[in-house]
């Protein structure tokens, strides 16, 4: 009987102790921790996916016991009264594009946290003059926030990250599949959590261990393209 093989995605770690600082993101975690003393109520983390938004999100929800909205809640029975008390912070806050019931869900949150002098953060992969927002006031009031780019990661950071993504999975890799993986593959956090998730994929089904040859097989590459 053929073995049947099981990929589990690791849960995503958000404490500090698991966050990498580098210069692409060291502006946001040190606003992130700025907090309460910022120079502007609200604040917008902007960035490509993958390089750490969420997770800055969630270490200034912790340090400022903020309460947790989701774009999901943002509908046309919208209660924003329920955050009238605490900082709020909101994820992918862009996806409100075009919905115009979450569009005005949004603006009443947005206008009860600056009524209640609450702060609040949101992320997004860019600047709200880009979103392309239906309602007016919903734009001017969010032009008005301070937006801080995240940017993607380095070379260093990306080494760090690799190491850490396959340290996620209990993985052994090599320095040298890391040296392979960094010289083919798109400087993404977005590109390495794919990698990582394909490699781990392929030397479950094989059973082997992790090395150049299986990471090349895992993201398709030919002998010619390596070289």
């Amino acid at each position: 009987m053929a073995q049947m093989t099981f990929q589990f995605d690791p849960a995503p770690n958000y404490s500090g102790e698991n966050f990498i600082i580098a210069d692409s993101n060291r502006t946001a975690y040190d606003a992130v921790y700025a907090w309460p003393d910022w120079p502007v109520p609200a604040v917008i983390l902007m960035g490509p996916k993958g390089v750490g938004k969420t997770h800055l999100l969630n270490l200034w929800r912790v340090h400022s016991k903020a309460s947790q909205c989701r774009v999901s809640d943002l509908r046309d029975d919208f209660n924003p009264t329920r955050y009238a008390l605490q900082p709020v912070a909101l994820d992918d806050a862009d996806q409100v594009t075009g919905q115009i019931g979450r569009e005005r869900a949004l603006l009443h949150l947005y206008n009860l946290a600056m009524q209640n002098k609450q702060t609040i953060l949101l992320t997004a992969t860019s600047y709200p003059q880009q979103w392309g927002l239906l309602l007016p006031d919903l734009a001017s009031r969010l032009r008005s926030a301070m937006v801080i780019e995240v940017s993607e990661p380095n070379e260093n950071l990306m080494r760090q990250l690799y190491a850490k993504l396959f340290t996620d999975r209990q993985l052994q890799v090599p320095a040298s599949v890391i040296d392979w993986l960094l010289a083919h593959i798109e400087r993404s956090a977005l590109a390495a959590q794919q990698a990582a998730a394909a490699i781990d994929q392929t030397a479950l089904e094989l059973q082997k261990p992790i090395t150049v040859w299986l990471a090349r097989k895992a993201l398709d590459f030919t002998i010619e393209d390596s070289e």
